[in-house]
């Protein structure tokens, strides 16, 4: 496999301190922030904080502002971050058919931010697993025996959500350290027992998988590494799920990467591409292979 990116191995390094200073036990107030939990860009200015102020219903409103936690961080910052939190809650909520957010319980392990709502601990990983869940799966079966692999996982918030749900998945996530090493501890501790395994990019398997997925990741690699990550899913995977920055610039390496940029191949058949249901700036799309 092509050496990372010099943006991933400054990445790497912040985690590897943030680790050392915080301990695992910490991870969804430290590294957790270096994935796809926002905290520090909450604001009137962020596009998410926007588009889910203006898809709220305004009954959900007295819910959203009532009992506010106690501050967990700075003020302004701990306000916007429980109303953004329970905000995508509710709309997580609406767009859950199978009421799979009933069925999960957001994991102690990480010591996450104490949201609630209606007395229930909440999240955004939660909500946006959940919301993926149905865009890789647009007829969610739980029963079928689903093979997954996920590249870079991050510390493992949709592998949680696919192995709690779906009793006889497989699970394999591929990534670098000290990512995989996060994960493999996070997710023994919440899905003990669980049928989940964890491969270094020199070690991709030649298996079959149902589903490969990548969650903002592909566009802070080298080319040469998404060319890598390709060719494997052309030749292991039934389908892609790709969920991106639309346009995300990496200035440690500088590289610009945008959706067509992406080498997908000619004879995947693209069942569809669009913007997200909550992030603007992000694109996710599903491949047939």
């Amino acid at each position: 496999m092509t050496e990372v990116s010099e943006f991933w191995q400054a990445l790497n390094r912040k985690n590897e301190e943030q680790l050392r200073s915080s301990g695992i036990e910490n991870i969804k107030r430290t590294v957790a922030l270096n994935y796809f939990t926002w905290v520090g860009t909450l604001s009137w200015r962020d596009d998410q904080f926007r588009h889910l102020v203006w898809n709220t219903r305004i009954s959900d409103w007295p819910r959203i502002l009532r009992d506010i936690p106690p501050a967990e961080l700075p003020r302004r910052q701990w306000l916007y971050l429980c109303i953004f939190t329970r905000m995508l809650h509710l709309f997580a909520k609406r767009h859950d058919r199978l009421a799979l957010l009933d069925r999960l319980a957001e994991p102690a392990f990480g010591n996450p931010f104490g949201i609630t709502l209606n007395g229930k601990l909440i999240s955004q990983d939660l909500a946006n697993s959940v919301l993926e869940l149905y865009a890789m799966l647009p007829e969610v079966d739980l029963g079928t025996p689903l093979n997954i692999c996920e590249i870079g996982a991050g510390y493992g918030r949709n592998a949680f959500v696919f192995l709690s749900l779906f009793p006889n998945c497989t699970y394999t996530i591929i990534d670098v350290p000290p990512a995989i090493d996060v994960s493999r501890e996070y997710l023994q501790a919440v899905c003990p027992g669980s049928k989940v395994r964890f491969l270094l990019p020199d070690q991709l398997p030649s298996e079959r998988f149902d589903l490969t997925i990548n969650i903002s990741s592909c566009h802070e690699m080298t080319p040469a590494q998404v060319e890598e990550y390709f060719a494997f899913v052309d030749r292991t995977s039934k389908r892609l799920y790709l969920k991106q920055w639309k346009n995300w610039h990496n200035p440690t390496d500088n590289l610009t990467i945008m959706e067509e940029n992406y080498p997908y191949r000619p004879n995947w058949r693209r069942l569809y591409s669009r913007t997200t249901q909550v992030q603007p700036s992000f694109f996710e799309a599903l491949y047939e292979i």
